[in-house]
């Protein structure tokens, strides 16, 4: 059975002949030794579905619209803002707006082609691996990376209807570029969808707060993806069960990466959501032995059932020795029936 013809039954719910594998290999040892040092080469050696495909970057500084990032090898993150104090931060948010409201229908329809074209170009590279759509933030993951969590809470609390207005517009931009994808259920059958809102133990915002800010624009983003043909893979790094029924409700097809939430729970109480990941990254695949990453590999293709995709609970990152990604991707080809 070949890559895609996994991915489909899977999505179906009908049985293959082992589950396919989904993760981002950013890993050098892994890259070597299934790739000979080439990126493509390892994705096509060992997954059958990924996403955005990263390579190896220079360690610098460097600096994008008066934001300082520092980019390492496989990372990236914010290292200095255009503004200190919460009157600058209000201000470039008002100038956020406008500039959102502002934005040219030419560059929308462009950014819509570049989500085709980013995707086909990479496809060109794989044999047999699937990559799949990836969206823009809908407004909130965005929102508070570029503020920090800190800033963002802070000018929500003193201007709630301007942070409103602020994801409001972001959510616009990214509707409109929806209108403009064409055929997108021809490149990819699903589409990655990620907003980072929880943390180990659960959300990072209160209900209350995501009632009125998140939910009712991811459905509405969500209900856009599938009048295009695509099911949606929610992805939020943590434990999510506080308000998965609440994401049930706007609509996603499927889950990722399954952090700190248990496969089984999630199959029994969600049978009809497919699933992605739940292979514990931050501790068992950096500090287990390879026989502890073969019986969790194990009891997660039990416990996922039809329905379910192999990974990590994030990425396959350069902290994982080598002798453990080889277990977890063994283990599945070997005993994944």
């Amino acid at each position: 059975m070949g890559p895609m013809e996994r991915i489909l039954k899977t999505l179906n719910f009908e049985e293959v002949d082992r589950p396919p594998i989904y993760d981002l290999p950013h890993n050098d040892a892994m890259i070597d030794y299934y790739g000979g040092g080439d990126v493509f080469k390892a994705i096509d050696n060992t997954l059958d579905m990924t996403r955005n495909i990263r390579f190896p970057q220079e360690e610098k500084l460097i600096e994008r619209d008066g934001f300082v990032i520092e980019q390492k090898r496989w990372t990236e993150w914010i290292k200095d803002r255009p503004f200190k104090t919460l009157p600058e931060f209000k201000k470039w948010v008002e100038n956020r707006v406008k500039k959102n409201r502002d934005y040219l229908k030419e560059d929308i329809q462009k950014e819509a082609e570049d989500m085709i074209r980013v995707v086909l170009k990479d496809q060109k590279h794989l044999r047999r691996t699937h990559r799949i759509l990836t969206s823009p933030s809908l407004g909130l993951n965005k929102a508070y990376n570029l503020s920090g969590l800190e800033m963002f809470v802070i000018l929500y609390h003193e201007e709630p209807s301007l942070v409103s207005e602020w994801l409001e517009t972001e959510k616009n931009l990214l509707m409109e570029r929806i209108f403009y994808l064409k055929e997108p259920s021809r490149v990819s059958p699903i589409i990655f969808v990620g907003e980072d809102i929880a943390h180990k133990n659960g959300p990072i915002f209160s209900p209350k707060f995501l009632e009125k800010e998140f939910f009712p624009r991811l459905k509405e983003v969500i209900d856009a993806f599938h009048k295009k043909g695509l099911k949606v893979m929610f992805h939020s790094d943590g434990n999510l069960f506080p308000i998965l029924d609440d994401l049930v409700s706007c609509g996603i097809d499927g889950l990722n990466p399954l952090e700190n939430m248990d496969i089984g729970k999630l199959r029994s109480k969600y049978p009809k959501l497919f699933l992605a990941g739940g292979i514990d990254c931050s501790h068992l695949l950096p500090f287990g032995t390879p026989r502890e990453v073969s019986l969790a590999v194990e009891k997660a293709i039990k416990d996922g059932d039809r329905g379910y995709f192999l990974g990590s609970t994030s990425e396959l990152h350069p902290n994982i020795p080598l002798e453990n990604i080889k277990a977890m991707l063994e283990t599945c080809w070997k005993k994944g029936r």
